[in-house]
C-alpha cells in the first residue's frame, strides 16, 4: 500500500492508483485517455496495450489491412500482417530483376 505525498492519504494500490490519485485530486501528472471509449490511466505502458486493443476501436474497424480486407484486433497484428504483403511483393521483385539480369547475361 502507497501513500499519497501531497495529501498523506493512506491505503492506495500500486504505483497506477497512485499517480491517478495525484492527477485527480491534485490536478497534477498526465493521464492518457483513448479517444474512442472511457478508458484512462496515467501509465503510458497501460494506455498503449489498451489503444491496440480497445473494444470500441476494433469495432470501429480501425485495424483493417490496406491490401485486403481482413480486420485485426490489436495494431500490432495488423502491422505484422501488413509485413507479409510487402514483404511478398520485396521478394517477388527481387526475383524478377534477377531473371531480367539473368535473361541478359
Amino acid at each position: 500500500m502507497l501513500f499519497c505525498p501531497v495529501c498523506k492519504e493512506e491505503g492506495i494500490n500500486g504505483k497506477v492508483a497512485l499517480k491517478l490519485h495525484v492527477y485527480e485530486q491534485h490536478g497534477m501528472g498526465e493521464v492518457f485517455r483513448c479517444e474512442d471509449c472511457s478508458f484512462q490511466t496515467p501509465s503510458k505502458t497501460a494506455f498503449t496495450r489498451h489503444a491496440d486493443a480497445c473494444p470500441a476501436t476494433v469495432a470501429a474497424n480501425k485495424f483493417r489491412c490496406p491490401h485486403c480486407d481482413k480486420v485485426f484486433k490489436s495494431k500490432a497484428g495488423l502491422n505484422l500482417h501488413v509485413k507479409l504483403h510487402v514483404g511478398g511483393q520485396g521478394v517477388r521483385k527481387a526475383s524478377i530483376e534477377i531473371s531480367i539480369l539473368l535473361e541478359i547475361i
